[in-house]
């Protein structure tokens, strides 16, 4: 028996198959994403227009003349509010940017 010259041997040895990088998709919005987007606007109004309330009331010379428990129910109103509003502008600018790409 005649053996095979050594380069046809490595020849026919099979090549690994090369692997591909995955390309990264375009993450789209979801449902609920879509529409947590159209809501924010009139949410954040409406936030807006609450603490543009609170912040005349708490002006209000009249209100330290009452019950100190309205000041200080006003101002932790105020404070959850500014939070609650630092946060939806986060969020909107978050589902805004997935939008666009």
């Amino acid at each position: 028996m005649r053996q095979r010259p050594q380069a046809e041997a490595e020849e026919t040895t099979p090549k690994p198959k090369e692997v591909r990088p995955k390309r990264e998709r375009a993450r789209k919005l979801s449902f609920n994403e879509k529409r947590e987007l159209q809501e924010l606007p009139p949410r954040i109004e409406a936030m807006e227009q609450e603490i543009e309330t609170l912040h005349t009331r708490l002006a209000d010379p009249e209100l330290y003349k009452s019950a100190a428990n309205d000041v200080s129910t006003a101002k932790q109103r105020l404070e959850t509010l500014e939070a609650e509003l630092e946060n939806a502008y986060h969020r909107w600018q978050e589902l805004e940017s997935i939008a666009s790409e």
